[in-house]
């Protein structure tokens, strides 16, 4: 899984009716933690002479894990310390991806099949969009019913447009959106809804040396499987 590298940017306000010339802050620190964690780490700290509001680009570290996380600022004036209000944040480094279709694993999808496909992040399920359609007969009108359960999306086509369908293909297009705000547009997946027939045929083995004789054409029979496709 790979990672990219976000700068947030944050800040301190100052009302101007507090900041004296004469007595400025003598230190300013913005620091983190992870939501449940019981310490508190340093982002960055300004030492001497804080009379103004300062703005710090942050760029989290790799190392940090995915989750909710708490921010505040601490200042010392006089030997006074002083705690700004915490303000709570989430970090998700991870990207945003479509691990691939958990089932029908052989693109083959009989009736009230359900189609699941697997995520990278938790779906917000009311956000990802579904069409279904056929590449065959963009005139056919399929319905669907989606359901989400965490980083798992279930698409399950109607009877009636299975049936529609007649064997044919069927096309899904998906937006999907993660509940962080990721987005993947334009997935696209196409299934099979045509099953498949076992039928026996005999095989001949011709013996050429009473190749004239019609009647030794045929020396002994062996069956062999073919398979072919059928509409449901």
């Amino acid at each position: 899984m790979t990672q990219f590298k976000p700068t947030l940017r944050i800040g301190s306000i100052i009302p101007e009716d507090q900041i004296n010339p004469n007595n400025p802050l003598e230190n300013l620190e913005f620091q983190y933690k992870k939501t449940d964690d019981k310490y508190w780490e340093t982002i960055t700290t300004y030492d001497s002479n804080v009379t103004e509001p300062k703005i710090y680009d942050w760029t989290p570290s790799e190392n940090l894990q995915d989750g909710s996380y708490e921010m505040l600022i601490q200042t010392t004036c006089s030997e006074e310390e002083s705690i700004s209000t915490i303000v709570p944040f989430q970090i998700d480094l991870t990207d945003f991806t479509a691990f691939g279709v958990l089932h029908p694993h052989d693109g083959f999808l009989e009736k009230l099949e359900p189609i699941q496909i697997s995520f990278s992040k938790e779906l917000n399920c009311k956000d990802t969009t579904i069409i279904v359609s056929s590449p065959q007969n963009s005139s056919l009108l399929l319905v669907s019913k989606k359901n989400c359960d965490g980083q798992n999306l279930e698409i399950i086509l109607s009877d009636r447009s299975h049936d529609l369908l007649a064997g044919g293909l069927l096309e899904i297009l998906i937006n999907a959106k993660s509940k962080t705000g990721y987005e993947l547009q334009d997935l696209t997946y196409v299934f099979d809804t045509g099953s498949f027939l076992l039928i026996f045929f005999k095989t001949f083995s011709f013996d050429f040396f009473d190749f004239f004789d019609f009647f030794d054409f045929f020396d002994f029979f062996d069956f062999f499987f073919f398979f072919s496709k059928i509409n449901k």
